[in-house]
């Protein structure tokens, strides 16, 4: 499998007439510094608020997949907030969604793949998840809770999959499970009711943890009989702002473009970690 890739142009979108994929889809990762935003500004402000971070995370998601639907701009694609408060295209169930949008206090991202992605990105103190662990894991999995910050990863990668089935935390926490570590490498979730339940991995920085909920569905490789599925290729962009609108409220984002990541940074280092988890050559089974 080729290797993953950081700041890897944009494509255009794949038409029918076009045939079947000579390899499977990547999974794109697209990330919007809170900071970039900020340093942008028009206008004095003190700080970005609820409101705003919202705003942005349903242009940056807009602006996705207006490249992939093959629209003009992010203004062409309708956005409705589902029961679970997943944003998603109008007409398009919640339930694996193609995008996926998540936030911290400095980071804004939306994990996109066609067969399906939720994302889930988290830095809130290790101590306060660990403190509330009983709620999101059920008593075998009390007894064997990772040391220190991998505690939040735990959350983030359940997180994310509770986003991928469309009910948010109403899924329960609790019951979604792992038939291995996603925080070291692709492994298959659990889910009761799921028909198929997707592929989860987790990345971490010294700051954050950052979760992926992938649908991968098995293809017959050329020569095989069997077949598998294969954890996705990652590609990862990064977007600022491009054009502002003022308004009565005052001025906000109106358009934003893709640019390159820079040499070093927090935003950098956090790309590279999620370009660096090198997919294995198969999980070696399929789905249940």
């Amino acid at each position: 499998m080729p290797a993953s890739r950081v700041g890897s142009p944009a494509r255009p979108p794949r038409s029918p007439a076009d045939g079947p994929a000579a390899v499977p889809p990547a999974l794109e990762c697209h990330l919007l510094s809170l900071a970039d935003v900020a340093a942008g500004w028009p206008e004095p402000r003190d700080g970005l608020g609820r409101s705003i971070v919202s705003r942005l995370g349903h242009l940056l998601l807009a602006s996705v997949l207006a490249e992939h639907l093959g629209v003009a701009s992010a203004a062409d694609v309708p956005l409705d907030v589902a029961p679970g408060g997943r944003p998603v295209p109008r007409g398009e169930s919640a339930a694996g969604a193609r995008a996926g949008i998540a936030h911290d206090r400095d980071v804004l991202v939306v994990g996109f793949h066609p067969a399906g992605c939720a994302v889930d990105v988290e830095d809130t103190p290790v101590a306060l998840i660990a403190e509330v662990a009983g709620r999101f894991c059920a008593l075998d999995e009390q007894l064997l809770l990772p040391a220190g910050a991998a505690v939040r990863g735990l959350w983030s990668a359940k997180e994310a999959v509770a986003k991928y089935t469309g009910l948010g935390l109403r899924a329960g926490l609790r019951t979604i499970t792992f038939d291995g570590d996603p925080q070291a490498g692709w492994v298959h979730s659990r889910y009761p009711g799921a028909r198929r339940p997707p592929l989860c991995r987790v990345v971490e920085t010294p700051r954050r943890h950052l979760a992926f909920a992938v649908e991968v569905p098995a293809f017959v490789a050329p020569g095989a009989e069997v077949p598998v599925v294969e954890a996705p290729l990652v590609e990862v962009h990064r977007w600022v702002p491009a054009t502002w609108v003022r308004e009565a409220g005052g001025a906000h984002p109106a358009q934003l473009a893709r640019v390159a990541l820079a040499p070093a940074g927090e935003l950098t280092d956090l790309a590279r970690a999620i370009a660096a988890t090198a997919p294995p050559t198969s999980t070696g089974r399929e789905h249940t």
